[in-house]
């Protein structure tokens, strides 16, 4: 799963809607709170306060004065946690021209609820927001498309769907991104003391969310080494939940997950040459599949520079599959809470083989390597 560092600010031009003056939210990862938000709405905008814990603490406060054709929208962002690099107050401002232009802070429920309101309002089961940056990030592109009268689904640049829930009068009462690369819950609470909340978190920030880290073992001259993210449990049930079965899954979280070698490996059968490949798992109830795939890099979208960034974790293309290799799967009962990728010496003592083992949850998953 990835963490976002950007903070836009998206709202409609115009937007204000009379109804619910007050919100407060909770923005959960499994069983870690990450965010707590507060807004009130008032005759000229809207005015939140947001305390979020990744990869550092952070105290928000946004605001958004709607006008005709344009509204105005500032951010200040306090650095409660005292982490290092970073001013104790930073401020950006911002105009929205117009309904197709507004602003979005991550994390935030109540801005991304007077978007979704004034959609509504406008009429129509589609809308399409541009989000304009608030912190130096670029543009993203906020899609909302209506299920009924009580459901609606978000796409945040390209990734969703989002799943929001609606009462009566429109206004969302949850946000769910259990389809999506963030797995954030939000729910809305009758109310919340952030000014007592708020401070407990400064001192408990969630470093990274799925740390990178690399294995690195050798046998018979030939070095290997995987390079993955490291999501965690958080008390969620992953195997057939979050991870569904029969869809492929990352091998990890973030960027793809990387396997190279410096010399060729035999597994089940099949040569894999030396070189540089994404590693991917097809689980299921019955057998897991490693899949060994040819990506590494991001495609590219013009001329092919000479630095191009790693493949995204959810950019799988079956057309570059190398080999599909059936892996051994164990249950265990203690759980491994952060995703590991080990290695270990098999064979005789001059270690004629590897094996490459992959354990999350309860489950252990390997596969054996050999030279050739």
């Amino acid at each position: 799963m990835r963490a976002r560092a950007s903070a836009c600010v998206l709202v409609l031009a115009g937007a204000h809607l009379a109804g619910q003056d007050r919100g407060a939210w909770v923005t959960r990862l499994g069983n870690d709170t990450m965010a707590l938000e507060t807004y009130q709405r008032t005759d000229s905008g809207l005015r939140g306060e947001i305390v979020t814990r990744s990869p550092v603490t952070l105290h928000r406060i946004y605001t958004v004065t709607y006008g005709a054709g344009r509204s105005h929208f500032e951010l200040v962002t306090h650095n409660i946690g005292g982490a290092p690099n970073l001013p104790m107050e930073l401020k950006s401002a911002g105009d929205a021209q117009g309904p197709a232009e507004a602003p979005y802070l991550f994390l935030a429920a109540g801005l991304l609820e007077d978007v979704v309101r004034g959609a509504r309002n406008r009429g129509g089961d589609t809308a399409t927001v541009i989000g304009l940056p608030m912190t130096g990030s670029g543009a993203t592109t906020l899609g909302l498309r209506f299920v009924g009268g009580d459901a609606v689904r978000l796409w945040l640049g390209g990734d969703g769907p989002f799943l929001g829930t609606l009462d009566r009068a429109g206004h969302l009462t949850h946000i769910s991104g259990r389809m999506t690369t963030d797995k954030y819950e939000w729910e809305r609470v009758p109310s919340l003391d952030l000014a007592r909340l708020g401070p407990t978190f400064a001192s408990r920030p969630i470093a990274q969310l799925s740390p990178r880290d690399t294995l690195t073992m050798s046998f018979q001259g030939t070095s290997l080494t995987v390079a993955y993210g490291r999501p965690a449990v958080r008390g969620r049930k992953i195997f057939g939940a979050m991870e569904p079965w029969g869809k492929v899954w990352r091998a990890g979280a973030n960027s793809a997950t990387i396997l190279t070698i410096t010399g060729p490996v035999v597994a089940a059968g099949t040569t894999i040459p030396a070189g540089s490949y994404s590693l991917w798992i097809l689980p299921t109830p019955g057998a897991w599949t490693l899949i060994v795939n040819r990506e590494t890099l991001a495609p590219c979208t013009g001329p092919c520079g000479t630095r191009r960034s790693l493949l995204s974790g959810t950019a799988y293309n079956p057309d570059s599959d190398l080999v599909r290799l059936p892996m051994t799967v164990d249950t265990t009962a203690p759980l491994t809470e952060r995703f590991t990728i080990s290695g270990s010496m098999r064979g005789d003592p001059t270690g004629s083989g590897a094996t490459l083992t992959f354990a999350w949850e309860h489950t252990v998953a390997s596969v054996d390597l050999r030279k050739p």
